[in-house]
């Protein structure tokens, strides 16, 4: 495809720089959002408008998620304290650990983008691996992989045990590096719990506490696992976007580029989500904020094409994903179910490339 877009990397920036102020917007508006959907879901209030509240409760901690996220990328704000303080904060209203968090999204993940053994983000099995599993572990990943696997998979995956406090083994023997923010996050989480109590007591003295447990903690949370879970998976989960097992077959332009998902929705509600979906342009360069992806998707949707893998979120080809995308076979380099049997086209057919070409287009698209 030919690019229509001028692909000079300093006209390309000139477009996106940082802003200070439309990040400090953004902020504000998730600060509020969580205050006035808290004070809504404690008080008095009748039970539609403590409904609209849950739902803006949810919006709040997943744009908070969005910010903490970029400011770790040091790419929301242009002044890295402003990035490293922010990011603490915003990250403290989810109990996770920026630096953990560094650890596990910034190192492995976009380190090595689909490479199985460093990146672990809906790393799939190999129909061996699978088979080699304990049946509790199959059983499991079947659900993970199933309808209702978002409602379970990233608070069990991701939250407790590698975000939150330093207890993988790669994390642990560097504990002292996570102390400060692992303690950030429980004194902040422990100040969430008192200001939650102490308005329910200043509001809703008389009132139960179990609404105030489920509308204020549980589902909330659950709901942005899910929406998390969900984002992560449609952002590198596609039949035509594949895996690797060896880093001599690793680039650049195979992970990040092809190993990605330009994901496009029907709508937004939820600000910046559209922009995050837009997931491509991320992984290409993690330094261009969550405001300005949609400009520089469209700038390597240009550049690239065919390469670049979309996705128009609906409900008929997410099931045919979630149906395709179970095991991924190493060897013949296509998805399978998880009998091993193929649902997918290869490597090799879905970039129109001979079988014995790979090496030299890894090589190609490292240059890229």
């Amino acid at each position: 495809m030919a690019s229509t877009v001028p692909t000079d990397k300093r006209h390309f920036e000139a477009d996106l720089i940082r802003s200070d102020a439309k990040a400090a917007l953004y902020l504000v508006f998730a600060i509020v959002a969580y205050v006035v959907s808290l004070i809504a879901i404690v008080s008095d209030v009748h039970w539609a408008l403590r409904a609209l509240s849950v739902l803006l409760h949810t919006i709040s901690i997943t744009v908070f998620f969005t910010i903490g996220h970029d400011c770790v990328h040091n790419a929301f704000f242009k002044r890295r304290f402003l990035n490293r303080w922010v990011g603490r904060f915003a990250f403290g209203f989810l109990f996770h650990s920026s630096s953990l968090w560094k650890q596990v999204h910034n190192i492995n993940h976009h380190g090595r983008t689909n490479l199985k053994g460093v990146d672990d983000v809906w790393a799939p099995f190999s129909p061996e691996e699978f088979q080699a599993l304990p049946q509790w572990r199959q059983w499991l990943e079947r659900v993970y992989r199933g309808p209702f696997g978002h409602l379970i998979y990233y608070q069990c995956q991701y939250l407790f045990p590698k975000v939150m406090l330093p207890l993988q083994p790669e994390t642990r023997k560097h504990w002292r590096k996570h102390f400060f923010d692992s303690c950030f996050v429980l004194v902040f989480g422990a100040l969430l719990i008192s200001l939650t109590l102490g308005l329910k007591v200043l509001l809703n003295p008389d009132g139960s506490w179990w609404p105030v447990f489920l509308l204020a903690g549980l589902i909330p949370f659950m709901l942005w696992n899910a929406l998390l879970s969900f984002t992560i998976y449609v952002q590198h989960t596609n039949p035509d976007v594949h895996w690797f097992n060896r880093l001599e077959d690793w680039s650049h332009h195979n992970g990040h580029v092809r190993g990605t998902v330009d994901t496009l929705l029907p709508a937004g509600f939820i600000p910046l989500y559209t922009d995050v979906m837009r997931h491509t342009a991320h992984h290409d360069d993690p330094t261009i904020p969550v405001y300005g992806l949609t400009a520089a998707q469209e700038h390597l949707n240009a550049r690239h094409g065919d390469d670049i893998t979309q996705f128009k979120v609906n409900w008929r080809e997410y099931w045919d994903i979630v149906r395709a995308c179970k095991l991924y076979d190493y060897d013949k380099r296509c998805w399978t179910d998880f009998e091993g049997v193929p649902t997918s086209t290869t490597y090799y057919e879905r970039f129109n490339l001979p079988a014995d070409a790979f090496e030299a287009d890894s090589r190609a698209g490292s240059m890229v």
